[in-house]
């Protein structure tokens, strides 16, 4: 049987012959719908059943990165994107562009290559404007406010917002940022959060979306990765005083609205930490400490309890660019489903057989955990990464 077990909620799974497949409930008890072949990195919509995908044109123009839109049902709605004529095609490997939809649905963001080497474009939803260059540089970070009015863009040591709604506007509200990648929305869209320099390491800030009150929350000795805690205005953020390995060493909480000294939640090393869209829990990925890529999951209650951990799992090469880059990830690509109950990784528990540079034919799996004490890795489906519908 393809699928291996019944899911709650319907999925997008890339196949490893890059086959986007829908994955969920049918009339027989299990449904599989080929939505495009030769995609990756779907990203659901948030408002429309609609879905959009990075894949190489090999036209008699070149080849070319494009972003597609299907709906659900598998009908073609277009290019949302294609990259200029004579540039590189893909920003790195398996990864012709990257997008994520505005939180109303109505406007698609995507970084791609241009002769500036990196662009942030924005596209309509229903093409009525597709591909508008925003701001190029490298590297780009984007994020969008929670209403969808205002895009926030990290591109090399500057930050930018882009008013989106209505007349487009763009200006700079930091000339001189460092230390972090994607900027954060507080959930009430009140607050921007990034970091500037300081004399050791970074220091945390908070902005009002028109750059005025920017007010110093908490410093730390190196690199961070920003994100809040869905429902609240606790900003959580991890530490790492040695970004080239990849691995962070602490966890902290910051009240968004005092700052004042952080509060420990978690200590590493761990890679990416991901909230419960219910705020009530989050998940780490921890190093096995086996030396041969090995990742296990730890899941902590808000307050930083242990509530669960796996066993090993070596995750698959789309799935490790997601941990790579999670703080960028997690905002348009979901590992946990909607009611929280459960979380994706993807990859191979190593018992279950041969690497696949063996010629194993199946490879990596979809994988679900309950994120509880006691609850199993479960396979889904073979496939390289699956992702959840937004909430």
């Amino acid at each position: 049987m393809y699928l291996l077990r019944l899911v709650d909620h319907q999925l997008l799974v890339v196949e490893r012959d890059n086959t986007i497949a829908l994955l969920g409930r049918g009339p027989a008890g299990l449904a599989r719908s080929v939505l495009a072949h030769d995609g990756f990195w779907p990203v659901w919509n948030p408002r429309r059943p609609l879905v959009a995908y990075a894949a190489v044109d090999t036209g008699e123009r070149g080849a070319a990165a494009v972003v597609r839109c299907l709906s659900l049902d598998g009908e073609d709605r277009g290019v949302l994107h294609r990259s200029p004529p004579g540039v590189q095609p893909i920003i790195g490997p398996r990864l012709p562009a990257y997008s994520l939809w505005s939180p109303d649905g109505n406007v698609l963001a995507t970084v791609g290559t241009s002769a500036e080497g990196l662009t942030l474009y924005l596209s309509d939803a229903d093409r009525a404007y597709v591909s508008d260059a925003v701001v190029s540089g490298a590297p780009i970070f984007p994020a969008w406010s929670p209403d969808g009015a205002r895009l926030a863009v990290h591109t090399g040591g500057q930050l930018t917002v882009v008013d989106v709604a209505g007349v487009r506007r763009t200006r700079v509200l930091a000339e001189r940022v460092a230390g972090f990648r994607t900027p954060a929305w507080s959930p009430d869209g009140r607050d921007l959060v990034f970091a500037v320099p300081a004399a050791e390491g970074v220091q945390v800030v908070r902005s009002e979306p028109d750059g005025s009150g920017i007010r110093p929350l908490a410093s730390f000795p190196g690199g961070v990765a920003l994100a809040f805690r869905p429902g609240s205005r606790d900003l959580t953020v991890a530490m790492t005083t040695a970004p080239n390995t990849g691995m962070f060493d602490r966890l902290w909480r910051v009240e968004a609205d005092t700052g004042g000294p952080p509060h420990l939640i978690a200590k590493g090393p761990f890679v990416s930490y991901h909230w419960s869209p219910t705020g009530d829990r989050l998940v780490l990925l921890v190093p096995a400490q086996t030396g041969d890529g090995r990742y296990a999951l730890h899941c902590l209650l808000a307050e930083g309890t242990m509530a669960g951990a796996t066993e090993a799992v070596v995750p698959s090469q789309d799935y490790r660019s997601a941990i790579g880059f999670f703080d960028q990830y997690t905002v348009s690509h979901r590992f946990w489903s909607p009611d929280g109950r459960w979380f994706l990784v993807s990859g191979r528990i190593p018992v279950d057989g041969v690497s696949a540079s063996f010629g194993d034919p199946i490879g990596n799996y979809v994988i679900r955990w309950g994120a509880e004490r006691g609850a199993p890795l479960e396979l889904l489906a073979p496939g390289e990464i699956g992702f959840f519908p937004p909430a």
